[in-house]
């Protein structure tokens, strides 16, 4: 930050400099100041990302025509009955007191999201193979002949996933690059999830949670185009 700048300028020049002038002087040199942002050991690089996007936008236009819908899958977890660490303020001496019961509930979401901005959520007990074929089977019948890109979670790409693939033609897999988490638009379903009244209502059972949770994936709405965001400018990372 431009405070630590003018510090370290301070002790090694002794000439003292405001932090509007540090900044101004940053700017003029293309630099700006910078949280750390936490990238995966495989993040992928710039060229890999580009190269896929050309490929598939061939691909899409291709399924296009043949009339599949196209779709982004993601997978989210829940769980409730979790410790809060969230403070209070109240009395002194006063202590605050929650319930639970000892038992944690957790629940997974597959979503989808499709290229005309409808989507699909299913609430199942774990994401695993089983799950994401059921899931799959559910948009086939919903949508119809579909185009759906995924990660490459194992539970994605198993023996029982590609078993069912070749058994279903009308349903087509692909997969978007390690480390590119960014190009599938379906990734912007959760926060809007986790900035909701669902995330921070309190509810005295999990079958509760669970039906909240179920109504508010069938009335929300996402501002997502996923097209542009699959097709985004590949990130470039500095490392540190």
């Amino acid at each position: 930050m431009p405070r630590d700048v003018g510090d370290k300028v301070e002790r090694k020049t002794g000439v003292v400099y405001s932090s509007r002038h540090l900044r101004r002087i940053m700017r003029n040199h293309s630099l700006s100041p910078k949280r750390l942002e936490y990238v995966h050991v495989n993040h992928a690089s710039p060229a890999a990302v580009r190269k896929w996007q050309e490929r598939e936008k061939r691909i899409i236009a291709h399924y296009r025509r043949n009339g599949h819908a196209v779709g982004w899958e993601d997978e989210a977890h829940y769980g409730v009955d979790m410790e809060s660490h969230v403070r209070f303020w109240t009395k002194i001496a006063v202590p605050v007191s929650g319930t639970f019961t000892g038992k944690p509930g957790k629940m997974s979401a597959h979503g989808l999201l499709l290229e005309d901005k409808r989507h699909m959520v299913r609430l199942y007990d774990r994401a695993n193979s089983e799950t994401f074929i059921a899931f799959l089977k559910e948009a086939h019948e919903r949508f119809g002949p579909i185009l759906m890109y995924a990660d490459r979670a194992s539970c994605h790409q198993s023996r029982k996933v590609e078993k069912f693939l070749r058994d279903n033609p009308e349903i087509v897999v692909r997969y978007t690059p390690v480390g590119a988490p960014y190009v599938n638009p379906a990734e912007h379903m959760w926060p809007i999830t986790s900035r909701s009244r669902v995330s921070y209502a309190y509810h005295s059972s999990f079958e509760d949670f669970r039906i909240d949770m179920s109504e508010h994936y069938r009335i929300v709405r996402y501002n997502v185009d996923p097209i542009k965001c699959m097709n985004q400018r590949p990130k470039i990372c500095a490392k540190f």
